[in-house]
């Protein structure tokens, strides 16, 4: 019993509001409709009744609410168990107990409800607390216990009392508080409030909030999982799929539905939160939440009147099947439809197919729970991609692939009928990542004899709604319904599809035909007119799709592929004699097509089959008028449907073919000519038919071999006859006895008929014969003149006067024929001798003198008539010395022969005059040597002259004799008769000869001799003074090419008159103060004119050091590595003179190898040269040391330092100093430690903090130069370095010098480094001996510290030095800096 602390004085220290009885009333009032959720979560407490005390004292009971329970819970009596010895509470120390119940609470006014409820005492995660909230617990500021629960309304009537469902849900903390959670359930827990003690504690980060936090998502999450799992185990009791109706599946899935909270009904962000964790357990837990009810038959189709977006409803069967989100192992989550409500029917027909190929789809109830639950989460759905992958799957290694059972008929597969598998491939092929790559092995393919199969590269299937052709290959096409859909997205289908052509065709129908049908010379009967129809219009569909492009048809190849494909089979329907039959294709052509040409009479009438089909009305003159085509206007006729545009068969469009037929049936056709040519009519049938052949003859290229044999030709006597064998002649018109030549036509095999007056006939003639068609001087050309063997000397003088005088005597006058006519006699021997027919060419003209000097005149006596000169002439008689003649002729000369000097000059004088008539074999007569060249005495004293091998001189190699002096030795001189010839030569072959123009090599070649002769024979120099001069003259107005060459080659072309020498420009100087003979030449003044031409050679005009090295490396190369001379040794001295001369070029020198003097008195490469930089080192080493060493300036009285010579030489040249050939190593024996003041002075600047800053200071002055400062890393890098520096002073330092690991001597310094380690790990150690003058200090500690700070570059900043002049004074450092001008330094 609850005593109720109404207060009824003013003195109360709680309110000082007094109740009324009113206000009790009230709040009994209120109480009462919470009386029934206050005993959901009390444990020990059953019955609740509000009673009245009666007057005399008896309570009477107004109102009670009752609850009974199918078993108690239990839950443990709380105990001390689970706190510490400070008897603090730890939430996490007791073992989680969860309990369930049903309880049914009725009360007195006949309400009643049944609850499933469930409570639990502890957590599964005991590390799970929040730390403040551990921390409230252990200083005993929270006392709460780990317990909630959840009350799921199982059934009630309270709503038939007008009562909320909303209101009947509680929020309690044990007793039901006023905030209402919006939950679909009622909910418990040991929670912290505010401070009226009505809602939950709402602080954020505080441990109170913090403990409702953790209780709701730790304790309570799990409860109502719990909790709703086992209602979801109630509502569908069978643990495995579950047979239902679809009905019943939406009444029961509407009811758990309305169980599960929903984030949009909440009151507060804690619900929100709650709402969120719910879902994020059960997707974590892999609790089976989401269903899957598998229909076992299609939806039916939607009614008219239903609006669009509604789900059908119907009383389909099927099982129900509960997934987790994303169980573990599985390849893919649950997924689920689209939420937006468009044909919802094609949505619920794709996802019903894809639950029963296995694919996870939930009803969309989850979906708004999950998306509302979670904004972030994105709820997987079923989209076209994800169909796709899904689909791909069937042939993983996964436990939820795709099980679309291939290779079995549809019907017997989850798509139940083949539309279902194309409603899929529809929706797939929607998706994104649909693509060719995809296609293969998708398993939706259904073939045309109803089996499920996948498209695969490897085994592509046909695509053709035209599968029907070939029912025995089913298996072999895609569904006939399916193609055109397929065809839409052929792009993405094009590996795993492929066109059915009449080639697949025609290789699979010997297994379906008899192979009397594909008979080379087969006629059967036509016996299924319908299937031909459809092959016809199969083939027809498949050219015009192949073979059309921008609306033009290629007929032609259409025709071809046609008969490649099928034109062996009997597939093509002809006529013949009232009868139907089919032939192969291939032989359509010795059908007549003559429909649509009713003016060719004769055609029509002729014993030829004619084809039974319809040609195209819609294809006019190759142009597609209408690519979809109606096939129903031929249906009438029950006849194919072949276009007339692929001429198969031969129409009068097409003569070539129309000839081809008349040659194949050219039997019972010629016999069919020979009947019309006895009848008085039949000549019209004959000539129309010439006229057909005459009219299309040429532009269709008819066979002429299939027109001669056709018996439609007649002859002179009007018979007609064939053209095989025989040679046709129109003669148009002629004045010659023919008779004369019966015997020729008969042995030739000639037909002459007459020039018809039809152009088509004559053309026909000209096509068959191109020639046929002669005038008379045709005749002589093509008949009487080669066939002059056949005729007698009668007859053939008869011919060949009366063509003598039909000629014009003026060539003028002359007609193409006439000159063709007397080409043809040239070629025709008609002069008789010795009994054999010769041509007029073989005889040579008496009256021509030189023939008579070459013994040349053959012509008989009978033929030196006069009345003949002129025939003979035309025919060819030789009158004049040809070019061959005079080829032959000259090349015969010799110079053993006594008169070839005159037989040369006739030559030229005949060459001068008839030079035109020569012309073609002007060049050849150019290479011949038959003139006899000009000799010079002056100059082959000095030089031979150049000879050709027979003595003799052709015309392209000879030169006009003034330029002997350029070109001597090198070609011949032309003599002076062949001089003006060769000019004229010249003119009308200037790219073969060129008599005033040697060429450039030649001269270059005559220098070289010339001077190279001369620079042997020094005693013929002083006669060549005007030779030179023509030879320096031709240089200065030539090109550059000679220059050139002749530099490339060092020729020795420079004249020194003084000297008698010839030298080459590479020893000559334009000003030289001072010569060395014999390798360096002042040029000579004598050719002052020319100086420009040797500076083009390459003379220079004042000496450099490259030249006078060069002559270092000429002195060098004549002593042969000896030691010099001295008349070499004054050479070396003057050019060593000149080359340091001018010091500052010497970093321009270009030369391979510098060649210096060495101590032993000879020339070694400076390269290889060590210089004594140190004398005393120098005298230590002098007996150990074997390389050169450089003798030095001051042995050859030259005002130039040593060291500064390395200095200035370019690096590849540089001498080695002798220093860094031998190794200094420290001699430590005998070497004692001296502790003075000195040393003290000096370890004080090392160690002092002015010394380090100072030097930062320097280094970062210098690096401010570049562009930036020292960095940190870098400052304390130096610091580091700085430390590794070690001073120390002895009383004497000796050193041991080494040479090759061989001691070589010693020495005794001031100072000296020793570096120890290396890399990271080196030191320095300064050596200081005791006598060292104290100016020296600086340079040393400089020495040492340069090698430390090297990658700073210190040794280049001068006021290092400064720094460590300031030993026993380190404060004066800055002040020092200062005054050098370095920046000050902020470390």
């Amino acid at each position: 019993m609850f005593r109720l602390p109404l207060r009824t004085v003013q003195a109360s220290l709680i309110s000082k509001e007094i109740p009324k009885e009113d206000d009790v009333c009230k709040m009994l009032k209120e109480f009462e409709r919470e009386m029934s959720q206050c005993l959901l979560f009390l444990r020990n407490v059953r019955k609740v009744s509000i009673k009245k005390v009666q007057s005399d004292g008896q309570c009477e009971e107004e109102y009670y609410v009752q609850a009974t329970v199918t078993k108690s819970s239990d839950l443990p009596v709380l105990t001390v168990k689970h706190m510490d010895a400070g008897e603090a509470r730890d939430p996490c120390a007791l073992d989680m107990v969860r309990t369930s119940c049903i309880m049914n609470i009725q009360d007195s006014r006949g309400s009643s409800s049944q609850w499933f409820v469930v409570q639990q005492l502890g957590v599964k995660e005991k590390n799970s607390l929040p730390e403040i909230v551990r921390e409230a617990f252990s200083l005993k500021t929270l006392n709460m216990l780990p317990h909630g629960g959840v009350a799921i309304l199982l059934a009630s009537n309270l709503t038939s009392n007008g009562t909320c469902l909303s209101d009947v849900y509680s929020t309690s903390c044990y007793l039901p508080l006023p905030a209402r959670s919006g939950l679909p359930f009622s909910i418990n827990g040991h929670f912290t409030l505010n401070s009226s003690r009505r809602d939950l504690w709402t602080g954020s980060g505080d441990a109170k909030g913090l403990w409702n936090e953790w209780l709701l998502k730790e304790l309570l999450v799990p409860v109502a999982v719990h909790a709703i799992e086992s209602f979801r185990t109630r509502l569908f009791p069978c643990d495995g799929d579950s047979h239902m109706t679809e009905c019943d599946y939406t009444r029961r899935m509407r009811h758990f539905h309305s169980v599960l909270p929903l984030a949009q009904e909440v009151q507060s962000k804690w619900w929100q939160k709650f709402v969120k964790w719910f879902y994020e357990w059960v997707r974590q837990e892999e609790l089976h939440f989401f269903d899957s009810f598998i229909p076992e038959t299609d939806p039916p189709p939607p009614p008219p009147y239903m609006r669009r977006g509604e789900p059908v409803q119907g009383s389909r069967k099927g099982r129900l099947v509960w997934h987790a989100f994303h169980a573990s192992g599985d390849h893919f989550p649950v997924y689920f439809t689209s939420a937006v409500k468009e044909d919802v029917h094609s949505q619920q027909k794709i996802a019903d197919i894809l639950r029963r190929l296995g694919m996870k789809v939930s009803s969309n109830g989850m979906l708004s729970r999950l998306v509302t639950a979670d904004c972030k989460f994105q709820c997987p759905l079923l989209t076209p991609d994800v169909a796709l992958a899904f689909v791909k799957s069937w042939d993983q290694d996964v436990r939820d692939c795709c099980r679309p059972q291939v290779g079995n008929q549809v019907s017997g597969t989850p798509f139940l009928k083949d539309a279902n598998v194309l409603s899929v491939l529809k929706y797939v092929m929607r998706g994104g990542d649909f693509s060719v790559a995809c296609v293969d092995k998708l398993p939706l393919l259904v073939t045309n004899d109803g089996m499920l199969g996948c498209f695969s590269i490897q085994e592509p299937v046909f695509l053709s709604s035209f599968c029907d052709l070939l029912p025995n290959f089913g298996k072999e096409f895609t569904l006939c319904s399916h193609v055109s859909v397929i065809k839409g997205r052929r792009d993405e289908f094009k590996l795993v599809v492929k066109t059915f052509t009449p080639a697949d065709l025609g290789e699979r129908l010997p297994h379906m035909l008899d192979a009397t049908q594909c008979a080379a010379d087969a006629r059967l009967p036509l016996s299924d007119r319908q299937w031909l129809l459809e092959l016809w219009k199969f083939v027809v569909q498949y050219i015009e799709e192949a073979y059309c492009q921008e609306r033009q048809m290629n007929w032609a190849q259409a025709k071809q592929y046609i008969l490649r494909t099928l034109g062996k089979w009997a597939f093509y329907p002809i006529t013949e004699r009232g009868q139907v039959f089919v032939i192969p294709i291939e032989q359509a052509w010795q059908v007549l097509d003559v429909s649509g040409h009713i003016t060719h009479f004769a055609f029509r009438n002729l014993p030829v089959p004619v084809p039974y089909s319809v040609g195209s009305k819609d294809h006019m003159d190759g142009h597609v008028v209408g690519m979809v085509r109606s096939y129903l206007v031929f249906a009438q006729d029950k006849k194919p449907y072949i276009p007339t545009q692929l001429q198969l068969a031969a129409t009068l469009k097409d003569p070539a073919a129309v000839l081809q037929l008349l040659h194949f049936h050219r039997r019972s056709v010629n016999l069919f000519f020979q009947e019309c040519s006895q009848r008085e009519q039949g000549r019209d049938v004959i000539n129309e038919i010439l006229e057909y052949l005459g009219k299309h003859c040429k532009e269709c290229s008819l066979s002429g071999d299939k027109i001669r044999a056709l018996q439609v030709f007649p002859d002179l006597s009007g018979q007609l006859c064939t053209l095989q064998d025989r040679k046709l002649i129109v003669l148009a018109r002629s004045f010659l006895e023919l008779n004369k030549l019966e015997g020729v036509c008969s042995e030739l095999g000639l037909l002459v008929v007459p020039k018809p007056d039809s152009d088509s006939m004559t053309n026909l003639y000209k096509y068959l014969e191109p020639n046929c068609l002669l005038g008379e001087l045709d005749l002589y050309t093509t008949v009487i003149l080669p066939s002059m063997n056949l005729l007698n000397e009668r007859d053939r003088m008869f011919y060949l006067q009366h063509l003598e005088k039909n000629l014009p005597r003026s060539l003028q006058k002359w007609n193409a024929d006439q000159h063709k006519v007397i080409a043809t006699l040239r070629l025709c021997p008609f002069i008789e001798l010795d009994g054999t027919l010769k041509t007029a060419d073989q005889f040579y003209d008496p009256s021509n003198k030189v023939f008579c000097v070459m013994g040349l005149a053959n012509l008989p006596e009978a033929w030196r008539e006069s009345e003949w000169h002129r025939l003979l002439t035309l025919a060819g008689l030789v009158h004049s010395v040809s070019p061959d003649m005079f080829v032959e002729y000259a090349s015969s000369l010799s110079l053993g022969d006594a008169s070839v000097k005159e037989k040369s000059k006739v030559l030229c004088e005949y060459l001068n005059i008839h030079l035109e008539d020569l012309q073609p074999k002007i060049l050849e007569i150019l290479d011949i040597e038959f003139l006899v060249p000009k000799k010079c005495d002056q100059l082959e004293a000095l030089l031979p002259h150049h000879q050709t091998h027979s003595g003799l001189l052709a015309f392209s190699e000879g030169i006009n004799p003034k330029y002997a002096n350029i070109i001597w030795s090198t070609r011949s001189l032309l003599p002076p008769y062949a001089t003006g010839v060769a000019r004229k030569l010249q003119s009308h072959c200037a790219n073969q000869m060129n008599v005033e123009s040697p060429p450039a090599a030649d001269i270059v070649e005559h220098i070289l001799k010339f001077c190279s002769s001369m620079q042997a024979t020094p005693e013929k120099s002083p006669n060549v003074g005007s030779v030179m001069e023509n030879i320096y003259e031709h240089l200065s107005q030539c090109g550059g090419n000679e220059m050139q060459s002749l530099k490339e080659r060092d020729v020795p072309i420079i004249h020194i008159p003084n000297h008698s020498a010839f030298v080459s420009i590479s020893r000559v100087v334009g000003n030289l103060e001072e010569e060395i003979l014999p390798y360096l030449y002042k040029a000579p003044v004598v050719y002052g004119k020319f100086f420009g031409v040797f500076e083009g050679l390459g003379m220079p005009a004042d000496a450099t050091p490259n030249t006078y090295a060069h002559v270092l490396e000429m002195i060098h190369e004549c002593s042969g590595q000896q030691s010099l001379h001295p008349e070499e040794t004054a050479q070396m001295k003057m050019a060593l003179k000149g080359l340091v001369k001018d010091r500052y070029k010497l970093k321009n020198l270009t030369v391979l190898e510098l060649y210096l003097p060495a101590r032993d008195e000879t020339l070694k490469s400076s390269s290889q040269m060590f210089v004594a930089d140190n004398a005393k080192l120098l005298v230590a080493v002098q007996r150990a040391f074997h390389k050169p060493v450089f003798m030095g300036f001051k042995p050859l009285e030259i005002d130039f330092d040593d060291c500064c010579l390395v200095k200035l030489l370019p690096e590849r040249l540089q001498p080695k100093f002798l220093s860094e050939a031998c190794k200094e190593t420290l001699d430590q024996e005998g070497m004692l430690e001296e502790a003075t003041p000195l040393l003290g002075e000096i370890h004080e600047l090392l160690q002092s903090q002015e010394f380090k800053t100072g030097v930062l200071r320097l280094l970062h002055h210098y690096k401010l130069q570049g562009g930036s400062g020292l960095v940190k890393k870098e400052k304390d890098e130096v610091v580091a370095l700085l430390a590794r520096v070690t001073v120390r002073q002895v009383s004497t330092i000796r050193t041991t010098l080494t040479l090759h690991d061989t001691v070589v001597g010693q020495q005794e310094k001031n100072h000296f480094v020793a570096v120890n380690g290396e890399g990271d790990q080196r030191t320095w150690t300064l050596y200081l001996s005791k006598k060292i003058p104290p100016r020296m200090i600086p340079n040393s500690l400089c020495e040492v510290y340069a090698q430390v700070l090297q990658k700073w570059d210190s040794c280049s900043m001068r006021e290092f030095s400064d720094i460590f002049a300031c030993y026993g004074k380190p404060h004066y450092i800055h002040s020092t800096l200062e005054e050098r001008g370095i920046k000050e330094y902020s470390h």
